[in-house]
C-alpha cells in the first residue's frame, strides 16, 4: 500500500509545473512523512520479533589454574546424537550458535585420558556460557585407593619429586607418615600436621598421577613412591599437569 500511495504522489508531482511551487513543496513534504513513517513502522515490527535461538560460548580451560589449555577434539550432542563436532586445538573459546531449547552435553577427553561429559541445558534464547575443565575427575568413581588412605598407625611412605627442564632442575622428597588419627608430612627440615584439606590434596594427587604418561614436553616431572617394600615410577611429560606444583604450593606454599 505504501509502494502504490508513493507511485501516486510521484505521477501527481509530474502533472504540475515548475509554476506551482507551493504545491510541489506540500505534495513533497506529505510524501516524505508518509516514507518515514513507512520505515518506522517496518523497523519496530522487525526489532520486536523475538529470536529464535541460543549461542553457547565454550571456555576450554585447566580450572585448578584458570588457565586456557589445548583441547583436539569437543562434540556436542542433544538426544544422544551428535549433533556438531569441534576442533578447538589451541582455539580456546568456541561458539556454537542456532541452538534449540533442551538439554546437551559435550563430551572430550580430559587431561587424564577419560571421557567426560558436561550438562548444558537451555531454557531461554541467550548467550549461555560455561567453563569446561580439562583437568576434572570425578574422584568419587576411582576405584584405585591412595597410599595415604592405606596408612595404618606409625606407617608411613615417601614421595619423590625429581623435575628437570630446559633452565631448571629441582628434587623435593616427602616423607607422610601417621600417628593414631593424625597424619603428618616431612620436607627438608620441616614438619606439619595435615589438615583435612591437605589430606585431600594429597589423595587427588595420587589418583590423577595414575594416568599421567611420558610425552613430549621439554620439561620432564618423574615421581617414585616408596611404600613398604614397593616402589612405584611414573614420568609425567604432559607439560599440563604439574602436580608437583600444585602439591607443594598446596602444603608448603612453594613457588617454583
Amino acid at each position: 500500500m505504501g509502494s502504490f500511495t508513493g507511485q501516486r504522489l510521484i505521477l501527481h508531482l509530474s502533472q504540475f509545473s515548475i509554476a506551482n511551487k507551493p504545491m510541489m513543496k506540500l505534495l513533497i513534504k506529505h510524501q516524505l512523512l508518509f516514507q518515514s513513517t513507512s520505515v518506522f513502522v517496518f523497523f519496530i515490527y522487525f526489532s520486536g520479533t523475538p529470536k529464535s535461538f541460543a549461542t553457547l560460548e565454550i571456555n576450554i580451560k585447566d580450572c585448578k589454574s584458570n588457565t586456557f589449555q589445548y583441547l583436539h577434539e569437543l562434540s556436542l550432542f542433544k538426544d544422544n546424537k551428535r549433533i556438531r563436532l569441534l576442533k578447538p586445538e589451541y582455539d580456546y573459546i568456541q561458539k556454537v550458535t542456532k541452538l534449540k531449547k533442551g538439554t546437551y552435553y559435550l563430551e572430550y577427553n580430559s587431561l587424564f585420558k577419560k571421557t567426560e561429559r558436561y550438562k548444558v541445558i537451555i531454557t531461554e534464547f541467550k548467550k549461555y556460557s560455561v567453563d569446561l575443565c580439562i583437568d576434572y575427575m570425578n574422584y568419587s568413581k576411582e576405584t584405585y585407593k591412595p597410599i595415604i588412605d592405606q596408612l595404618k598407625d606409625n606407617g608411613r611412605y615417601k614421595i619423590i619429586i625429581s623435575s628437570q627442564g630446559c633452565f631448571h632442575s629441582t628434587n623435593d622428597t616427602l616423607i607422610i607418615f601417621r600417628k593414631k588419627n593424625s597424619y603428618f608430612v616431612k620436607w627438608s627440615n620441616k614438619k606439619k600436621v595435615l589438615s583435612h584439606s591437605d589430606i585431600e590434596e594429597i589423595r587427588h594427587f595420587e589418583l590423577e598421577l595414575n594416568y599421567m604418561t611420558n610425552g613430549f614436553c621439554t620439561t620432564t616431572d618423574t615421581y617414585l613412591i616408596v611404600y613398604k617394600n614397593k616402589r612405584k615410577k611414573i614420568v609425567d611429560g604432559s607439560c599440563y599437569w604439574n602436580g608437583n606444583y600444585f602439591l607443594m604450593k598446596k602444603l608448603w606454599n612453594k613457588q617454583y
